[in-house]
């Protein structure tokens, strides 16, 4: 599910000239503040000062508003957009509650301000219900949220080729198709594909990635277990084997 945060105008679609907007990604982590702040700041400061932001950015969550005022001014952009990935983490992964709140507050709670970022969440459906604890979160996407369904076969060849074709990287002929047929209609397949791309890159041949690379690689159906195997019979000594199998087992 993705839900854009677009308070002020309450629209559900962006401007037209978005595409020229700086895009920032990042995830929350353990500490999504931290995460924020860095991400804000991203070459354009030490660690030291991006401790202090982190600091302020706790005690004072309008101050998420000066910062991405400023990264947009880096730009020579009037606005930004802030794509949260993976925002389930601000339930698995950070443990603090007030760190948790200080999160939602700097990049939920700007909604009666002179907003320069536009926020989109990127959340797994079975968290969904997390953020009804909530008020200013469930608010946000009540009014704006996009559920993602499967990709189609053409959705999928994108997702393929432009991240490959933005890099100078090629593909040999058939072998995208033959990536899209392997992965077929399951919802689930997008982390194997995604495990499977890296291993046929790690194999390619110069700057092309082969149908013998990604054979090699396992494929989409066995390239994780592949790596896994490789790295339980070459990574591990015979204790390490011995625990993860243990822990596999129960």
């Amino acid at each position: 599910m993705i839900s854009g945060k677009k308070q002020i105008a309450q629209v559900s679609y962006l401007p037209h000239n978005a595409h020229q907007w700086p895009v920032l990604v990042m995830t929350p982590t353990n500490h999504p503040v931290d995460s924020l702040a860095a991400c804000l700041s991203v070459g354009t400061v030490s660690l030291a000062d991006i401790s202090q932001l982190t600091t302020d950015l706790a005690k004072d969550p309008p101050g998420f508003d000066l910062l991405a005022r400023r990264e947009a001014a880096r730009h020579n952009s009037d606005h930004l957009l802030l794509i949260i990935d993976q925002f389930e983490e601000l339930f698995t992964l950070c443990q603090d509650e007030e760190e948790r709140k200080a999160f939602i507050n700097a990049v939920i709670d700007h909604q009666n301000r002179a907003q320069v970022a536009v926020v989109i969440i990127v959340l797994r459906a079975d968290f969904y219900a997390h953020c009804a604890q909530y008020e200013s979160l469930r608010s946000a996407i009540s009014q704006s949220q996009e559920f993602i369904g499967p990709m189609t076969a053409e959705e999928l060849r994108r997702a393929i080729e432009e991240p490959a074709r933005k890099g100078n990287w090629r593909f040999e002929p058939g072998l995208v198709d033959l990536i899209v047929k392997d992965v077929g209609s399951e919802p689930g397949a997008l982390p194997l594909l995604s495990h499977a791309l890296l291993e046929t890159w790690h194999r390619r041949s110069g700057r092309t990635m082969t149908l013998e690379s990604y054979a090699d690689s396992g494929g989409v159906s066995g390239a994780i277990a592949k790596t896994a195997e490789m790295v339980f019979n070459q990574k591990l000594d015979s204790d390490q084997r011995a625990i993860a199998q243990n822990i596999f087992l129960r």
